[in-house]
């Protein structure tokens, strides 16, 4: 065999080594500095590799070691083959040296500054096709990569979980910017509330069905009109028979926009629009993505059985971040009072507050769990309908700090009086607190036990 066959084997070699190179440090670039957020809508909309790229990322540490041990490898063998190479063109001392600088130059330019700059520009859509591949590389590498993990382990103690800290570091920097006054409250506030979106749910914030204003079918179109003009609302769903069966949503803009233009109008369903349903335990920055994809502003909220809960709208959605949104149609165009202090221990409460909101400006510890609106949450546990009068007891027990900042137990005995209604709609409820005795405790929870 001639010394150029050698010698073009080795090239191909070489070449082949360096692909191998640019191929672990992209992929390392890739799978750290994708978002796990787009992975888990990957995963939700079944795309090809989607679940293989969210272990991989879920289980960094390892993918990392992977890419590290399979990267040294390959340098390795292209360090020990080139000498071999050049071994065949240059004849001089300085061999070694004169290789090693060749082949830094290369694996800078091809094996790590290009691909990482690639693998960074394109991460979301290399890692569905990468992930396949880091996934069955592995398991191949696993046994040398245990061996790595365990002697890092030794060096850096357990695994943190990176999410949790990385949350808790961002908070910490908040709070600390907020102290030097780098940063607003209400900014700070903003920032915190997004952290908060994907742990409250669509039936937290929607307008519950008792609330929802809808039209039938077979609603006249002078009726529809006066409905617009009465009610101020840019976009009202259309139902067939009951509100169980929502088939639209007509809008405002659409509606006077024919009757500006002089069509004749026969039925509602003439401008109908189609209608998005989300499930009731969306977390609210799944909605804010569906309804921007949908590109859409109202979404019927479905329960288990396909009823009709309510409608969830974006400004719903946002009002989690940015606070209560209030526009041109809102009354007097200022803020409403939700809750007023009548004295120490009785309030005043919209039925529209929402009960974690009541039970956070009172001071009452954890809202009970799934509770949304005040109104809805009463209307709830009533048996019959609601009316004036209608009382209900709840007890919370919770840890708080007393005035002498010590932590402490405390149980408060909260009542519900119904005091306004209209037409089924709870308006006002009177709330008051006092401290709970060890035996209104116990029933609490033995009556608790029993539904």
């Amino acid at each position: 065999m001639s010394i150029l066959t050698i010698n073009g084997g080795l090239l191909a070699l070489l070449i082949i080594l360096v692909l191998f190179s640019a191929f672990f440090s992209m992929t390392e670039t890739v799978f750290a500095s994708v978002s796990e957020a787009k992975i888990k809508n990957y995963v939700e909309e079944r795309k090809t590799g989607a679940k293989k790229a969210l272990f991989c990322v879920e289980h960094f540490d390892r993918t990392l070691t992977t890419l590290l041990v399979g990267n040294n490898i390959v340098n390795t063998a292209l360090s020990t083959f080139a000498l071999t190479f050049f071994m065949g063109f240059i004849r001089t001392g300085n061999l070694e040296l004169i290789s090693t600088a060749i082949i830094t130059i290369v694996l800078l330019i091809f094996g790590e500054i290009t691909p990482k700059t690639i693998g960074k520009k394109y991460n979301d859509k290399l890692v569905l096709f990468l992930a396949p591949i880091i996934y069955v590389i592995s398991y191949i590498l696993l046994p040398i990569s245990i061996i790595f993990m365990g002697i890092q382990k030794i060096f850096t103690g357990k695994k943190n979980n990176d999410s949790q800290v990385n949350e808790s570091e961002l908070e910490t920097i908040l709070d600390t910017m907020v102290e030097d006054g780098e940063i607003e409250d209400d900014e700070h506030e903003y920032i915190k509330n997004v952290f908060d979106l994907n742990d409250r749910t669509v039936e937290e914030i929607m307008v519950p069905r008792v609330d929802m204003v809808a039209i039938e079918d077979t609603t006249s179109i002078d009726e529809v009109k006066n409905i617009f003009i009465r009610e101020q609302y840019s976009r009202i769903p259309v139902y067939h028979e009951d509100k169980d069966h929502i088939i639209g949503i007509i809008y405002e803009r659409d509606f006077f926009e024919a009757m500006a233009k002089n069509i004749e109008l026969k039925n509602v369903k003439q401008l109908m629009r189609n209608v998005l349903f989300v499930n009731k335990k969306m977390t609210v920055d799944a909605l804010i993505k569906t309804l921007q994809e949908s590109k859409t502003h109202m979404a019927i909220v479905s329960g288990e059985y396909n009823d009709t809960l309510g409608l969830v709208t974006m400004e719903d959605a946002l009002e989690e971040i940015v606070g209560e949104i209030y526009d041109e149609h809102d009354e007097g165009s200022v803020k409403q009072k939700l809750i007023t202090k009548i004295n120490d221990n009785t309030y005043m409460v919209d039925g529209d507050m929402f009960v974690s909101d009541m039970f956070e400006e009172i001071g009452l510890g954890e809202a009970p769990e799934g509770a949304s609106k005040l109104s809805t949450w009463m209307f709830e546990s009533q048996e019959d309908l609601p009316k004036i009068g209608d009382k209900m007891t709840y007890i919370s027990c919770f840890t708080d700090q007393n005035e002498n900042g010590e932590y402490e137990d405390y149980a408060k005995k909260i009542v519900l009086e119904i005091v306004e209604v209209d037409d089924r709609r709870i308006e006002t409820v009177k709330v008051t607190v006092d401290d709970a005795t060890e035996e209104e405790v116990e029933q609490f929870e033995e009556s608790k036990e029993d539904e």
